[in-house]
């Protein structure tokens, strides 16, 4: 099993289960879908933040990651896209040999 290390900074932040779960969720799929082949060491980096007072915003940066072609094959893209348009959010990916990174801005204070 290659080393992973994990980075989290929070606000301190209250939102409704069903979207901690869904952040949760999304934080594996990122993980998982970038796990390295051949042994490499994977870093993550969560961030999540108020992005003004009725929107959060969650980026998470991997590195050590697979190709980008290698990480869309893994159907990630189309399993984050899903969630964003269910949390209502905007998604941006951003991807290169070293690093993929994932911005998802989305109402924190009303239903999904």
């Amino acid at each position: 099993q290659p080393p992973l290390q994990v980075t989290v900074s929070a606000e301190p932040i209250v939102i409704r289960d069903n979207k901690a779960v869904a952040v949760g969720l999304l934080i594996g799929e990122v993980l998982t879908a970038s796990k390295g082949r051949g042994g490499r060491a994977v870093s993550l980096s969560i961030n999540l933040a108020r992005q003004d007072d009725k929107q959060l915003r969650l980026v998470m940066g991997v590195t050590g990651t697979l190709s980008p072609e290698g990480w869309e094959e893994r159907g990630a893209q189309h399993f984050l896209e899903a969630f964003s348009r269910q949390m209502r959010g905007t998604l941006d990916i951003e991807r290169n040999e070293a690093e993929v990174k994932v911005t998802l801005a989305f109402p924190y204070n009303n239903e999904l």
